[in-house]
């Protein structure tokens, strides 16, 4: 054999570190939380967020308040947007600011004074 060939016995390797996996910090699956924007279910006839309960094994739920099949469910953010609840429910709140706005103005003569 050549002088300048090193048989596998004789060399040795040389330690090696193990390195251990770096594991990052949690990191959120999603954006947004779920609890930030939850699957309501919209009542067409009473024109609410209503309860419901579910029929059958299907995607049919009935009101419990006027027991119709005439449900619509989504997120929160889906339903609000397609209906406009928002709109509806700011439009409420300014007709209650003026009528009450009004009767200060008037005097609130549904209250009748009593007399003794």
């Amino acid at each position: 054999m050549n002088d300048t060939q090193t048989t596998s016995s004789s060399v040795t390797p040389a330690p090696t570190e193990v390195a251990t996996p770096v594991v990052p910090a949690a990191v959120p699956v999603s954006a947004t939380p779920v609890d930030d924007n939850p699957i309501v279910f919209y009542c067409k006839d009473c024109s609410e967020i209503v309860a419901t309960s579910r029929v059958g094994g299907k995607y049919v739920y009935t009101c419990k308040k006027c027991g119709t099949k005439n449900v619509a469910f989504g997120t929160k953010k889906s339903i609000y947007g397609f209906f406009k609840l928002e709109d509806k429910e700011k439009a409420k709140l300014r007709e209650a600011k003026r009528e009450e706005k009004r009767r200060m103005q008037v005097g609130d003569k549904s209250i009748k004074p009593r007399v003794a």
